[in-house]
């Protein structure tokens, strides 16, 4: 399974940016089972989960301060790679 996402740092905070299909995200309980899921390959670090697939343009889900950071920032700007997550 390849997971898309990036390690960003702003104000010195480092964290992570993962994106995710909007129906991950449907309810808060269900962003923060996605978040929670995904914490484990990002290490010491907040993450963010980016819904794609939404009409209105990707929404944010994760810490305050950091989500709508990333809400100003164009996802063309961020560089995204292809982490490989091995299946369980």
């Amino acid at each position: 399974m390849d997971v898309v996402g990036s390690v960003m740092t702003e104000q010195g905070i480092t964290f992570a940016v993962v994106q995710v299909e909007a129906y991950k995200v449907e309810t808060p309980q269900e962003a923060a089972e996605t978040i929670q899921a995904y914490a484990p390959l990002f290490p010491g670090m907040p993450v963010v989960v980016m819904a794609i697939g939404k009409e209105a343009g990707p929404t944010y889900w994760g810490r305050d301060d950091l989500a709508n950071f990333m809400a100003r920032v164009h996802p063309s700007s961020v560089e995204w790679r292809c982490y490989g997550v091995a299946a369980a």
